[in-house]
């Protein structure tokens, strides 16, 4: 009768070794799966985030632009207004308002300068 009970107790041990053992084997796959499931996300959130920060960038780089654009349309009538003094001007102001146009020219040509390196960067980034 002893020996019976040690067999059925070894073969009910040996059962329990298998499923536990089984149950192990679907933790591991479950975590491997969970594993794959969060660097999938992880890889989705990086590009969100590479994709929002990039979208910030043009954002900021086209407000800047804008801001160029304002810029370069009051040297522009500041320079208007300058040769329109010209032609009014005696012979000692003369000078200085040609100076003053001059001036405003280079401005202006450095805003619009200004104005295309931003475009530029927003064309590599596309």
């Amino acid at each position: 009768v002893k020996y019976t009970d040690e067999v059925s107790k070894a073969r009910a041990l040996s059962e329990i070794g298998r499923d536990m053992y089984e149950i192990e084997q679907r933790i591991q796959a479950f975590l491997r799966s969970v594993d794959e499931k969060k660097k999938f996300k992880d890889e989705i959130d990086g590009d969100y985030n590479s994709a929002q920060s990039k979208h910030s960038s043009m954002h900021a780089l086209q407000r800047q632009i804008q801001e160029l654009e304002e810029k370069r349309k009051r040297l522009s009538e500041q320079k208007k207004e300058k040769e329109n003094r010209l032609q009014h001007a005696s012979v000692f102001e003369t000078s200085s308002i040609r100076f003053d146009i001059y001036r405003l020219e280079s401005d202006i040509g450095e805003t619009i300068r200004d104005i295309q390196r931003k475009q530029d960067e927003i064309r590599k980034m596309n």
